[in-house]
């Protein structure tokens, strides 16, 4: 067997847009002082990733550099945690032989490889392991990362063909829907059509990923279950789009406390959410076939994919305190609106009311002069975001009473 060599592949799990770790050389510990690792034969460092179909021989090398007993070590491969597919064991990934090291890279997923010595002054059944190390590796596709927008975060995996698949969906705001506080809390949710990993030149410290693989990644599937919500009512799908997962859309889905020891996780449902409309540009597109296959409505927008606002959420903590001829009124900043609109009265029922508009997101404080003294008023508060050129207004605050000095 050939002299073999070892590299450590560590992975980032939380990026940022283009912000990534890459593959560095390391070693595991071992009782006989000397430091191990994993090179594939012939090679000085791990791949960033393996294509499907590909075989990789992996050899152990140590640190000093010393002559290494190939025949000493053992091979074992295990299923890493991937959010992009749960339900695959590790075998359905690669397979690896267990006296050889030669891995063989079956179908897409993350494994975690492991090699381990024996203490050889003892029989295996009763020896322990004096020396390992473990690395991870990615199979048919480039690297996870994270993408962000106003209402939501995404899991995104990129591909060597510049493509991107969609994964799990998640709120930025908090919320007990679905999967928790990752589902999705918006009324609308917006695909995104493409992830664009920025040019090396505008950075001034770029990453070695991004120098290798910058570009525009064009997402072109949704994975299943990925967007679950019980309040998502419209969903625009770019036509960039061309396959969507079971349950990916339209569908709240719940853990239940059943565990499957055949899936080895907990069963879930699948609860269709009623008046969903998926939004695509096609009558032919994946969207406009899944809207069908589903029995969700759908609308072909037939031109290029638009901004649907959602309305904002209701104004907190609204408050209003009587002064000399006026009166102070203050609330919460909403970071997603544009602005705000204050409306006052002297009658419960607003009859004849007075709007003060407020135009700057950050201001959470207004005071209105020129009232009457001695008189009651009454105030409520709604935000507003900006849909082209009008106004779409979120519901008004509990209503706010103060008497005039």
């Amino acid at each position: 067997m050939k002299q073999k060599r070892k590299i450590s592949l560590l992975i980032a799990l939380a990026m940022m847009l283009t912000v990534f770790a890459i593959p560095t050389l390391s070693y595991g510990a071992s009782e006989d002082g000397v430091e191990y690792g994993i090179v594939p034969a012939g090679a000085k460092e791990m791949p960033d990733y393996l294509d499907i179909g590909r075989t990789l021989d992996l050899n152990v090398k140590s640190n000093p550099a010393s002559g290494v007993n190939q025949d000493e070590w053992k091979w074992k491969i295990d299923y890493a945690r991937d959010y992009f597919d749960s339900k695959k064991k590790a075998e359905e990934i690669a397979t690896i032989d267990p006296n050889t090291g030669v891995l063989t890279a079956r179908s897409e997923g993350t494994v975690d490889i492991y090699v381990y010595k024996l203490d050889p002054t003892v029989t295996p059944d009763e020896a322990d392991v004096v020396a390992s190390d473990k690395i991870t590796l990615k199979i048919g596709y480039l690297r996870d990362v994270d993408a962000y927008s106003n209402d939501a975060s995404y899991d995104i995996r990129l591909y060597a063909n510049k493509t991107a698949k969609l994964g799990r969906v998640y709120s930025r705001f908090n919320n007990d829907d679905g999967y928790g506080e990752e589902a999705v809390a918006s009324t609308t949710l917006a695909i995104p059509s493409q992830y664009v990993i920025k040019n090396p030149a505008w950075d001034s410290a770029p990453s070695e990923f991004d120098e290798k693989y910058h570009g525009t990644y064009k997402i072109t599937s949704i994975a299943p279950e990925a967007a679950s919500s019980k309040v998502v009512k419209s969903i625009i799908v770019p036509d960039t789009v061309t396959t969507i997962g079971n349950y990916a859309l339209g569908y709240h889905i719940v853990s239940t406390d059943k565990w499957n020891e055949t899936t080895m996780q907990y069963d879930k449902t699948y609860n269709k959410v009623a008046g969903v409309t998926i939004y695509g540009t096609s009558n032919n597109s994946a969207a406009a076939k899944y809207a069908k296959a589903n029995g969700f409505a759908y609308k072909n927008m037939n031109v290029k994919p638009v901004a649907v606002t959602s309305k904002p959420k209701k104004v907190a903590n609204v408050k209003a305190k009587a002064g000399k001829k006026r009166m102070t009124v203050t609330w919460k900043r909403d970071k997603n609106v544009k602005g705000y609109q204050i409306t006052y009265a002297q009658k419960k029922n607003f009859k004849k009311a007075k709007n003060v508009a407020i135009t700057k997101n950050k201001t959470t404080k207004k005071v209105i002069k020129k009232l009457k003294a001695g008189k009651k008023y009454y105030v409520k508060v709604r935000a507003y975001k900006k849909s082209g050129n009008k106004k779409v207004y979120g519901a008004y605050s509990k209503v706010k009473t103060v008497k005039i000095k």
